[in-house]
């Protein structure tokens, strides 16, 4: 019987022993699974982190990129300001003989022109605004009047301009009004 009791302690052994060994698996497998959750964690973090910083310089980027566009825009807006104050002197000229009060309001109108054209230049766009609402406020009638006596001037000037421009483009030739 002392065999049998051997074998029969020896069989509460195993057990024992197997139910430590699955205790110490389950552990190591609870330890494994944190061990890779946490570097997963850190993985995605990382990656977010890259993310972010890529989406931050791409921003970057293009707020710069928007920047230089404004910037040239903004050149350009004053360039065209320029050349229209131009337009409404060589308008005003014109109409010196028969109408100078009309030239004289031109002449005014585009100095404000070329004023804003300059502001536009070197300054802020929204003082630019600010300063021409502020003239409109004060003075509705004369900004009124100098609005349309540009627009005159430039219609003008644009229609003058556009038959000399049509004139070099094409070969002298006859022209028939039919009217």
């Amino acid at each position: 019987m002392s065999d049998a009791g051997a074998f029969r302690s020896g069989e509460a052994n195993p057990s024992a022993n197997l139910a430590d060994q699955a205790r110490d698996a389950g552990r190591q497998a609870k330890d494994a699974a944190a061990d890779i959750a946490q570097a997963a964690a850190e993985t995605a973090k990382q990656k977010a982190a890259d993310a972010t910083e890529a989406a931050q310089n791409i921003a970057s980027e293009a707020g710069e990129r928007l920047q230089d566009e404004a910037e040239s825009r903004k050149s350009q807006a004053a360039d065209y300001a320029s050349r229209v104050a131009d337009a409404m002197r060589r308008a005003a000229r014109e109409f010196e003989t028969d109408l100078p009060i009309a030239a004289s309001c031109m002449r005014s109108a585009a100095a404000q022109v070329e004023s804003a054209s300059t502001s536009m230049r070197n300054g802020d766009f929204k003082d630019l605004v600010e300063g021409a609402q502020s003239f409109a406020r004060s003075r509705p009638t004369a900004f009124l009047a100098l609005t349309a006596l540009a627009g005159f001037g430039l219609v003008r000037f644009l229609k003058s301009s556009g038959q000399a421009t049509e004139a070099k483009s094409e070969p002298a030739q006859p022209r028939y009004d039919y009217h």
